[in-house]
């Protein structure tokens, strides 16, 4: 959600070859350059390709290419330095001006010991991402799923998804072992963390609270002093029955919302749960769609975060490329104002601008909605798949697809 205006002609810019953009790689803008991870040649193996992209915004030019040693994921900046994880589960750190590398951590190890510090040349980082992928072969691959021994404990899975998270406490980092850690943004050094009880494919945080959401089918919120608030589960209307288990196919991909005292979650990927509203503070549950005991109001499973406005809030779900629909809820009450379903199912999460809502569908439709109404004032079709979020600003649309193309589309705002 953010402020700002689009217009309701949307036009291609230009494209980049930056390889292929699934569902972590959304792009970030600072200024006039536009940042982006990349899986690269491959998705879920290591190539030479893999890493982060800076592009003048501009005119869509690669200023440089930062690689890393796998798939990167999620990417973020504080105007001074740009921050990447990695499947590999290494945090690293580029001097945005220069793209020089300061550091490269792996915050899986205790907090006691030190950070690895060193800096790698392409070759370098490619060949080490190339061997360690071959040593975990398929082993490795399922773990990337999820699949993995509950009894391996916490950390065993060192990948890192979500984008690092630029906090006062530092840089948050959380991974698919469950693992969340603080690093110096100026050094990669741990200074502190916790331990969460599920493997974390997605998290946010806002002034206090931290969700993260795991492969258990949770939301867990978790103070940023490291003290556990309250989980909520998706099997039983935020009510938790039983253990966690990575086998339950009740994952939570998508990211939850925090806006003030509220919560939005949406998920789980594997199964038919559950959208719903909850208390930041306590956990309760405000409303919800698709529980267990109300089959009727299934909407189906999502990859796709919401976005909470003051009188509306916006769930997309990602079935099927031919399946799915953008649904936006009252906020106070959870009924239903409008929905928009013909265009196929989404991961990529819809992104409030100012008075419009831009969705991008997995089957490439561009679309600028009216957020009061959902009407469709605009639709656009890109000709490829999308997985990732678009950023949204001065009207102009920057998102990459499957194809390895990053697009920028002008709305038309002004013109």
């Amino acid at each position: 959600v953010s402020e700002g205006r689009i217009g309701t002609k949307p036009r291609l810019l230009w494209q980049a070859d930056v390889g292929v953009q699934g569902y972590y790689n959304n792009p970030v803008v600072t200024g006039g350059q536009l940042i982006v991870s990349s899986y690269g040649t491959h998705w879920n193996q290591p190539d030479d390709r893999d890493g982060v992209y800076v592009l003048d915004r501009r005119d869509g030019r690669v200023l440089r290419h930062l690689p890393t040693d796998s798939d990167a994921n999620g990417v973020s900046t504080d105007g001074i330095r740009v921050y990447a994880v990695t499947d590999s589960g290494k945090a690293l750190a580029w001097e945005l001006s220069t793209g020089r590398n300061l550091w490269i951590s792996e915050p899986f190890v205790a907090p006691d010991q030190a950070t690895p510090v060193e800096r790698l040349t392409p070759q370098q980082a490619y060949q080490r991402g190339h061997d360690d992928g071959y040593k975990q072969g398929w082993a490795d691959g399922l773990a990337s799923l999820g699949y993995m021994d509950d009894a391996s404990g916490v950390g065993a899975n060192p990948r890192l998804y979500g984008a690092p998270l630029v906090t006062q406490q530092g840089l948050l980092v959380a991974g698919a072992g469950g693992v969340v850690r603080w690093l110096d943004p100026m050094t990669g050094r741990v200074k502190g963390g916790f331990d969460g009880t599920g493997k974390i494919r997605n998290h946010s945080a806002a002034d206090g609270p931290i969700a993260l959401a795991n492969a258990a089918g949770e939301v867990e919120v978790w103070t940023d002093a490291g003290e556990r608030l309250y989980a909520w589960c998706t099997n039983g209307d935020g009510q938790c029955y039983s253990e966690p288990s990575a086998y339950s196919s009740q994952w939570v991909y998508a990211a939850p919302a925090i806006s003030g005292n509220h919560i939005a979650v949406a998920g789980p990927y594997y199964a038919e749960r559950q959208f719903a509203l909850v208390e930041a503070r306590t956990g309760r549950t405000l409303w919800s769609y698709g529980s267990n005991y109300d089959a009727g109001s299934f909407m189906g499973s999502s990859k796709a975060s919401p976005a909470i406005t003051p009188q509306l809030v916006l769930f997309a779900d990602a079935v099927y490329a031919s399946e799915g629909r953008l649904m936006a809820a009252d906020i106070r009450t959870g009924a239903v104002r409008w929905s928009v379903d013909q265009y196929g199912g989404s991961w990529s999460s819809p992104v409030v601008v100012g008075n419009k809502v831009v969705w991008i569908t997995a089957s490439g439709h561009l679309l600028v909605l009216e957020l009061r109404s959902g009407k469709v004032l605009a639709d656009h079709d890109l000709g490829d798949r999308f997985f990732a979020t678009p950023a949204v600003i001065d009207g102009v649309i920057y998102v990459g697809g499957d194809s390895g193309y990053l697009y920028a589309v002008d709305t038309g705002f002004g013109r």
